[in-house]
């Protein structure tokens, strides 16, 4: 009696169990249902993502003009490139000046800066570094500023707003898959999800409506 009671015992947990197991997807299509959300979403999201680009710039553009103007940047770079090419002829009327000197004895100890004239157009041309900011440094932090200010607007307009609720129905699908328990819930459950993007997740269904739109 006792044997038969444990036997049955064994049976009806090994039944919990397998009940258990059932109820949960496996690893393995967890992964696949991943990607499969990947692939019905990436490209729309890529597409809207090069949408979004095309406004960023304009409005990257626009900003630096403003800004320009605004804070007066436009005047600052304008005298600095001025102040350049000033330093730059002075410079050069330095090179002459040292490269002329015809005593042997003092040319020997003439700096390589004053040697040849590749060195020389190289000193005023390519040394940015020596030479500190440019007025193309204060351009690239101009922009920057621009395109910070751009971004938040951007994110506003109906482009950055159609990327940002693409974004989330991508997150939502992959939450639910790693929430949901039941296989056939979570196929209901993403069908209704990405039904928001016009994406049919059952693709028999899809199939069924191409054939009836043909025939």
């Amino acid at each position: 009696m006792f044997v038969k009671d444990y036997i049955g015992y064994y049976i009806n947990n090994n039944k919990k169990d397998n009940m258990t197991k059932t109820q949960y997807p496996t690893k393995y299509q967890i992964t696949k249902l991943e990607q499969r959300v990947d692939e019905e979403l990436d490209p729309i999201i890529d597409m809207a993502e090069l949408e979004l680009k095309a406004v960023l710039t304009d409005e990257t553009e626009n900003a630096m003009t403003y800004l320009s103007k605004k804070i007066k940047a436009d005047k600052v770079i304008n005298n600095l490139q001025k102040a350049i090419e000033t330093l730059e002829v002075a410079q050069r009327q330095a090179v002459t000046f040292f490269g002329k000197i015809k005593d042997s004895n003092l040319k020997e100890k003439l700096n390589y800066k004053f040697r040849n004239k590749k060195d020389q157009d190289n000193y005023y041309r390519s040394d940015n570094y020596g030479r500190g900011i440019t007025p193309e440094d204060c351009r690239d932090q101009l922009r920057e500023f621009a395109e910070f200010i751009a971004q938040q607007k951007v994110e506003n307009k109906p482009e950055g707003k159609k990327l940002k609720e693409l974004k989330l129905y991508k997150k939502a699908s992959k939450h639910k898959i790693w929430e949901c328990g039941v296989p056939d819930q979570l196929q209901a459950q993403l069908t209704e999800i990405l039904a928001g993007v016009n994406i049919i997740w059952d693709k028999s269904k899809q199939l069924r409506l191409q054939n009836k739109q043909y025939n």
